[in-house]
């Protein structure tokens, strides 16, 4: 798992997505900054072991992708989510951080979670990749 969310970070960082520990986090949401987009994962499907072989060989993990903004202005935070959600729609066929990715599929376009405590506007979307066992 960790070492899926390394290679999704790297990527949404080669993207211009944010800046790991900055304003792009890994697991959860962090108290600050407002701004901030951050990689969730969440229950996949199971995975497969190649044919003839006990050992894995494919998975499907999904994650959830969070763009929080300020409180007086939700425009930037869905504007960062729908530039999450059209970079990681383009995965396809590609080798990120030496693993294979055979496709990622995101789930349905960025829409508004809600909001936080503090009144933090939450867009969000939803990816499933398909991709060889990262390692």
């Amino acid at each position: 798992m960790a070492l899926l969310m390394d290679e999704l970070a790297a990527y949404a960082v080669a993207n211009s997505l944010g800046t790991l520990g900055t304003d792009l986090f890994r697991f959860a949401l962090t108290p600050a900054p407002d701004k901030q987009l951050a990689i969730i994962p969440y229950g996949g499907m199971e995975s497969e072991q190649a044919f003839g072989s006990d050992a894995l060989k494919w998975e499907y993990p999904r994650v959830q992708i969070i763009s929080r903004g300020d409180v007086n202005d939700s425009r930037p935070a869905a504007q960062k989510a729908e530039d999450a959600y059209r970079a990681f729609g383009k995965i396809s066929a590609e080798t990120l951080s030496g693993t294979f990715y055979h496709r990622c599929t995101v789930l349905k376009p960025p829409f508004l979670l809600g909001v936080d405590d503090s009144g933090r506007p939450l867009f969000a979307f939803n990816c499933e990749f398909e991709k060889e066992v990262s390692g």
